[in-house]
Parts: C-alpha cells; sequence; structure tokens
C-alpha cells in the first residue's frame, strides 16, 4: 500500500487470496471480503455464513463464481460480482477438507475426505 494510503483494515489472512479484474478475494467466514486493487474500497463482506477453520489453499473463481471452504464446515459457492451464497456442501467428507478446489471448463473437482469429488457446472452451480 502507498503510504498515506485511506485504505482501512483489510481482512485477517486465512486463506490464499486470489485477484480477478482488479479486485482482490480474500478472508473467510465474515471476513471473506472482495476488495478493488485500485482504492481498497470493499465491493462486498460475507454475511451468510461464520465458523470452521480458515481454508489454506487458493480461493478459486471461474466462470462468475468464488468457491472457498472452511475445514468443520463446509464448500461454498459466492457469486463473485455480489458476494451472494449460491450453495455449500458439506456431505462426502467435504466439511473435514482444508484443500483448494480446480476447475476447467466443465466441471468443479474438490477432494472430499477420501475421495474426488466432481461437479458437473451447468448443475450444480447455476
Amino acid at each position: 500500500m502507498e503510504e498515506g494510503s485511506q485504505w482501512g483494515r483489510l481482512p485477517g489472512y486465512v486463506s490464499a487470496g486470489v485477484v480477478r479484474d482488479g479486485i482482490y478475494y480474500t478472508g473467510a467466514g465474515n471476513y471473506l471480503s472482495a476488495i478493488k486493487v485500485e482504492d481498497g474500497k470493499t465491493v462486498w463482506q460475507n454475511s451468510d455464513w461464520n465458523g470452521g477453520e480458515g481454508m489454506p489453499g487458493e480461493l478459486l473463481i471461474t466462470n462468475g463464481y468464488l468457491i472457498t471452504g472452511a475445514n468443520w464446515n463446509a464448500l461454498f459457492v459466492h457469486d463473485s460480482k455480489t458476494g451472494k451464497l449460491l450453495w455449500k456442501k458439506n456431505e462426502d467428507g467435504l466439511r473435514f477438507r482444508t484443500g483448494g478446489a480446480g476447475a476447467d471448463e466443465n466441471s468443479l473437482y474438490v477432494a472430499g475426505l477420501n475421495n474426488l469429488l466432481d461437479w458437473i457446472k451447468r448443475r450444480a452451480l447455476c
């Protein structure tokens, strides 16, 4: 940050942030936030869920979705523009995970407790 910047306090580090289209996504739970890189203004801050331990894996943005998670809680998918929680999953061992997610053009891949889960984006995320 530049000296004399008017930026307020940033969310505490919990998970590896990601930058997309001039927005920095960082934090977890109620501190999960989207922040404009240019001026540090908060675009949105999550108020849909809290709890669990932060995921040390990098947040993932794909096709307008922000994917994150919290160990002992769930995997969460938010609309990256608005922050709205679109869905959460905690079955199939997902509440015990601490790693990030991966995606290609067609699917979202996440490791559960003892398996690799694959969701077709068009069915699961829309």
